[in-house]
């Protein structure tokens, strides 16, 4: 039989956390985790929680985080892929904050792809052109992948991918739901 791969996924924008939604699991999250301590990576699994399709997710908080609370650091956020490495996860996703703060710029740095997901709308073209931009700055173009999000159609992008230096390398149609 084939390998089943251990894939984990990591809601880090805790101002939009939108993970959780999407799964239809509520809880718990990374702030139970952060308020228990935070402190231990090996407690980890205690706070992750499993979806049908066998992803593990640590989750983003029910609503946006304030700025006069805890939040994680670079430093927890390392060790938390450093212990989930060596349960054995095959992948580890992590959807983070537009913001370039410092667990962000952390994952960033760390991670061996960026995908950055351009709509096929003017808005869309325009935050692909912001993000690439800003990402360039931080020497971190050599990652940058792009999927095509929200499709409705064959669309050309090739003037958008040539102006940005990259290539779109999926692209996930458009759904409705």
């Amino acid at each position: 039989p084939p390998r089943r791969l251990r894939v984990a996924l990591l809601d880090l924008d805790l101002r939009s956390a939108t993970v959780s939604v999407h799964l239809g699991i509520p809880q718990p999250t990374v702030w139970d985790y952060m308020v228990s301590g935070g402190n231990d990576p090996t407690r980890i699994e205690d706070y992750m929680v499993s979806h049908p399709s066998g992803v593990r997710a640590l989750l983003g908080p029910p609503k946006p985080l304030t700025s006069n609370v805890a939040t994680l650091e670079p430093a927890q956020v390392a060790e938390i892929v450093h212990q989930l490495e060596r349960e054995g996860a095959h992948f580890i996703i992590i959807d983070v904050s537009g913001d370039l703060n410092a667990v962000t710029t952390w994952v960033l740095s760390a991670v061996h792809d960026i995908y950055v997901l351009p709509t096929p709308t003017a808005s869309g073209v325009q935050v692909a052109y912001r993000t690439t931009e800003a990402l360039s700055r931080l020497g971190l173009a050599g990652k940058l992948r792009y999927v095509l999000n929200r499709s409705r159609g064959p669309v050309d992008f090739r003037e958008t991918m040539n102006d940005l230096g990259g290539r779109i390398v999926a692209t996930i149609p458009y759904d409705a739901c």
